[in-house]
């Protein structure tokens, strides 16, 4: 069983339906487990120790220095999911993330700690440097 941990900018409501499509696995959605407002140097750190695999649309998380080096400090699992269009676009991201699962899925059990990659336009997933 793995755990996988979505970012807040993947809708909550997304999470909570997935629940319903996904056994065998624990889903967790930030606010699940922290405060809305918290910052990802707060929760990337837990998200290493307890071994979760990430999903978030903040690509940018590898390209700011704290996130980033918290990121690799922990040994954290992470998965980029970028979504043309509007970032609120609720729908687009939870037809994605469902039609795409036993991809994200497959990746998340076999991607070793402190890998960062990315779920591309083409549905693709490649390791990122």
């Amino acid at each position: 069983m793995a755990t996988f941990f979505f970012d807040n900018d993947i809708s909550f409501r997304v999470v909570h339906a997935l629940r319903h499509l996904v056994h065998g696995h624990e889903l967790i959605a930030l606010r699940d487990r922290f405060s809305v407002s918290a910052k990802d140097t707060d929760w990337i750190p837990e998200a290493g120790q307890n071994g979760w695999v990430v999903i978030s649309r903040d690509f940018n998380q590898r390209r700011r220095d704290a996130e980033h080096r918290a990121l690799r400090n922990n040994g954290v699992k992470a998965l980029y999911i970028r979504q043309s269009g509007n970032p609120a676009d609720l729908f687009a991201d939870a037809a994605r993330i469902i039609k795409q699962w036993p991809k994200i899925q497959f990746w998340g059990l076999a991607a070793k700690p402190g890998t960062l990659a990315k779920l591309d336009s083409s549905d693709k997933i490649s390791d990122l440097p």
